[in-house]
Parts: structure tokens; sequence; C-alpha cells
């Protein structure tokens, strides 16, 4: 989905539960994730806390038109989606990739395989990547955390309604 239908879905929404509602009526998966991923990047350009410690954030794919060259061949991020949703430039100068994760029930959980692009991309792929973060709208990390490389930290949106 394109930046519009998204931001309608979200504007259209006074909740979360009514945000959820109308993503799980979404055609498919990809549609729901786009929709999501997009809520994700509005809510760490605004929140404050996370302005605090971002000076920037943007989608990785390059059909959305919005990772800057330079910043795209210092990390050798890939042109098209291969794990990683946003990229984030830390107030220090420090690089977060982060992958964005769409659930309908909010006590689902995903299983390690589904981050391994993820992982293997932020930290093997790429360069000059520090941290890794996924956020989520389940209460509940993925199964077998020990699997999970230390630079990688869950985060579960304050705005979700529940948790």
């Amino acid at each position: 989905m394109n930046f519009q239908q998204c931001d309608e879905i979200i504007r259209a929404s006074s909740s979360w539960s009514e945000f959820a509602n109308r993503v799980d009526s979404l055609p498919n998966t990809t549609a729901q994730g786009d929709v999501f991923e997009r809520l994700v990047r509005l809510h760490i350009q605004t929140d404050p806390l996370h302005r605090a410690q971002y000076d920037e954030v943007w989608h990785a794919k390059a059909s959305k038109g919005e990772l800057p060259s330079q910043v795209r061949k210092l990390l050798n991020v890939p042109l098209e989606d291969e794990g990683i949703d946003l990229i984030a430039r830390v107030a220090n100068g420090e690089y977060t990739s982060i992958q964005v994760k769409y659930r309908s029930n909010p006590s689902a959980t995903f299983g390690w395989q589904e981050l391994s692009t993820f992982t293997a991309l932020s930290f093997n792929i790429c360069k000059n990547i520090s941290w890794g973060v996924v956020r989520t709208s389940t209460t509940k990390p993925v199964k077998k955390t020990t699997l999970i490389d230390d630079r990688i930290r869950f985060e579960f949106p304050d705005f979700l309604g529940y948790g």
C-alpha cells in the first residue's frame, strides 16, 4: 500500500482497537504490514522519546524513495525488501535497523526463523549497523530468544492499548 492509503487508515482510527479492526480487514498480510510499518515510522518520528533518540528514520525499500543513496551505500542496504523495514540514524551517528511485525492476535508470537533474514542482513550483509530493533504488535517476544543476536531488542509500542 502507498503512504496515502496507509495514512487514511491511520487517520480514520481513533484507538488501537479501531486501527487493528481496519488493518485486520485488509486483503492480505502484506497490506497489513505496510500500514503497521507506516504507523511505527510515524510514531518514531513524533514520539518525544524517540525523537530524542533518532535524528532520522527512513523506509529501507528503494521503491519507497526515502533512504538517501549515500546512507544506502554506507550501510550496504539492498534496494529491495530483504528483511529490514526501516533504518534510523541515532543521535550519536550510529544506525539502527528496524523490523516491523504485525500480528492480529496480541498474544501471538513468531519464531526466530522469521527474524533470521533481518538478523543476517543487519549484521552480516549490511555494514555500520550497530543495533537492530523489532517493533511488534504482540505482547510476547519471539520464541527461542536465546537464538537472537544480543544486538537486537524487542519493543512493544505503548500506543497499542494493551501490555
